[in-house]
């Protein structure tokens, strides 16, 4: 065995030395370190765009954020959307097409959504509801909506308000 053996021989145990160490300390932390709990989100009041429930807040779901929020209602889970539309685009057939997006099917919904009432549409399948409203823009719309799945889809979408800013 020459020099250049017994010097690969001897970085090589110090290199397992090293790791050996290292993962020592990574294990002995992990055990020192408190049981971590999921993290309790915050409540926020149910607005979106200009359509909200006066007086309703909700926890923050999974994913919440400014431009695109979710909630979770007690059992009802309550998520948003937006999208550009031309100005004179069919909405009952724009809010269908959400609907369909908020559900993940591949077909639109049978019931088409009706005007509730100035400017506030509403499609109801009988087990999820979408509201949505135009907002005009320089020649394109914005239309914002509110998808409500679970036991209480219908109360929470019947007070749903547009608010005229």
């Amino acid at each position: 065995m020459d020099v250049q053996d017994t010097q690969i021989q001897k970085k090589t145990a110090a290199l397992v030395a090293l790791a050996a160490l290292v993962l020592g300390g990574v294990v002995a932390t992990s055990e020192a370190m408190p049981e971590r709990t999921p993290q309790q989100r915050g409540s926020s009041d149910v607005h979106f765009k200009g359509l909200s429930i006066p007086g309703k807040q909700c926890s923050e779901g999974p994913g919440f954020t400014a431009d695109a929020p979710k909630w979770k209602c007690g059992d009802t889970s309550v998520r948003s959307n937006s999208g550009t539309v031309k100005e004179d685009a069919d909405l009952a057939m724009v809010v269908a097409r959400q609907h369909r997006f908020f559900r993940g099917d591949s077909e639109l919904p049978v019931a088409l959504a009706k005007e509730r009432s100035s400017g506030l549409w509403v499609l109801d399948d009988g087990e999820r509801v979408t509201v949505a409203a135009r907002k005009a823009g320089a020649g394109n719309a914005t239309v914002c909506g509110l998808h409500f799945d679970g036991p209480h889809s219908r109360a929470l979408a019947d007070n749903v308000v547009k608010e005229d800013k």
